[in-house]
């Protein structure tokens, strides 16, 4: 049976709600799949649609919502490191804001915890 991991993201604004949800087999394989969703929630992040990210909370509504007053300013986001440690990850994802002048950046972290009957 498949394991899952559920994250929950947790920017220096509001997107703290969203959470995340992906299968995977061994500890081995852990690592890898973690990065892989990490990286397809910036990805999806960047372009601001996250409707094919795996979210078992928030969505597609909820960004935004958040993102709203931000207009059409441009921005990446990249995946910086995925760390394991037991039942939970921590991927720290960079924000690069298109701004006027110099770029605006951030950190934020999406957070993978065990569940009961998962991973």
């Amino acid at each position: 049976m498949p394991r899952s991991h559920r994250f929950t993201l947790a920017p220096a604004a509001a997107l703290a709600g969203l959470l995340l949800a992906l299968g995977a087999c061994s500890s081995g394989e852990d690592q890898a799949a973690t990065e892989a969703l990490a990286g397809q929630l910036a990805a999806g992040l960047t372009v601001r649609d996250v409707a094919n990210v795996p979210l078992a909370g928030g969505g597609q509504a909820e960004l935004d919502d958040i993102l709203a007053g931000i207009g059409d300013v441009p921005a990446e986001v990249t995946v910086d490191s995925v760390a394991l440690d037991g039942a939970t990850a921590t991927a720290t994802l960079t924000w690069t804001w298109d701004t006027p002048g110099e770029p605006w950046r951030y950190t934020t972290t999406a957070t993978l915890e065990q569940g009961e009957d998962l991973w």
